[in-house]
């Protein structure tokens, strides 16, 4: 499967407009969205909507637009997924803790009934998958939200370093 095409608006936040100009002039036709992304849809849950506020929070300015809104959403369920079950995985590990040390090791019935319940926690179907791994990975890694994503971009900060003892 080819690489997806990066957008025009990440080739000139991270320099690459000014390496090969003839990269952008091709595309100096193509639609383009200057359109604040805007709130997040009502429609959404209450774990979504904040997934969504943090997901806008943390993007890179200039890099997400009002037609970015459903690949936004997308990734705004698969982190509200996320997070719902890493607090259903706890619940389940404490309610599993709780009928081990509630067991009577003398009868083997509960023995054994301790012992499906565990085997059901261990390979029980999780929600969220690695297939929404993958999903979430590629939709932050478009974003440019994951480290060698965000190494790509470069931000115009008119040539001043932060650096104290930097030549300037």
């Amino acid at each position: 499967m080819p690489r997806p095409r990066t957008p025009d608006n990440v080739l000139q936040l991270n320099g690459s407009g000014k390496h090969n100009a003839g990269r952008l002039a091709a595309r100096k036709n193509q639609p383009r969205d200057k359109r604040p992304v805007g709130p997040c849809p009502a429609y959404l849950t209450d774990p979504e909507k904040k997934a969504w506020r943090d997901l806008v929070r943390d993007a890179i300015p200039g890099v997400l637009f009002r037609s970015d809104r459903v690949a936004l959403e997308s990734g705004a369920k698969l982190v509200a997924k996320m997070r719902d079950q890493a607090v259903s995985d706890d619940a389940r590990r404490t309610a599993m803790v709780r009928k081990i040390d509630e067991c009577d090791f003398t009868d083997p019935l509960s023995v054994q009934g301790v012992f499906y319940d565990l085997m059901s926690y261990t390979t029980g179907v999780t929600k969220y998958n690695s297939s929404d791994q993958s999903n979430l990975r590629a939709l932050l890694g478009q974003f440019g939200m994951l480290p060698a994503d965000r190494s790509k971009i470069i931000c115009d900060d008119g040539g001043k370093s932060d650096n104290p003892f930097a030549d300037d």
